[in-house]
């Protein structure tokens, strides 16, 4: 005879002992990913706005965890970086000309219109948690296994 409040009991300890191990598994993915992100970012450090601005983010739900990570969320730029730029035309916004110092001989530039040459994207936030999901998808995997081997036989 099967005893019913017995396979309860173990079903609702193997749940929590899961939701536990994904909690800690999920909690870890989100440090390694934003370590890998503020990696990826220093290549690219001129003021260090940018590589300040990335946070990586851990919420917890009743049936659900999840990780993601925020690039320059107050930063006009984070997004061009982040995905990149096509090629288009600069315009002054509060006077008539655009005021800039010269690449070549270092003298001050005015001009009324300046053709922005685009800029590739970087994907620095994304590549970093995706190159973490697919580490941390093995890890969970191999977590998974223990548990069922050594709580649960």
């Amino acid at each position: 005879m099967i005893n019913i409040s017995m396979m309860q009991a173990t079903h609702a300890r193997f749940d929590r002992a899961f939701h536990k191990m994904v909690e800690n598994t999920m909690r870890d993915h989100n440090t390694a990913a934003m370590n890998e992100t503020r990696g990826e970012l220093q290549e690219h450090v001129k003021s260090g706005k940018l590589l300040a601005s990335a946070k990586g983010q851990f919420l917890k739900y009743k049936n659900h965890v999840i990780s993601r990570g925020k690039l320059g969320e107050r930063l006009k730029y984070a997004q061009s970086f982040e995905y990149g730029a096509r090629p288009h035309m600069i315009y002054p916004r509060r006077a008539r000309f655009l005021r800039f110092i010269g690449r070549r001989d270092g003298a001050v530039v005015f001009a009324k219109k300046v053709n922005h040459p685009g800029n590739r994207p970087y994907f620095v936030m994304g590549g970093a948690w995706w190159k973490m999901a697919a580490r941390y998808a093995v890890v969970l995997r191999a977590n998974m296994h223990f548990l069922a081997q050594t709580e649960f036989k």
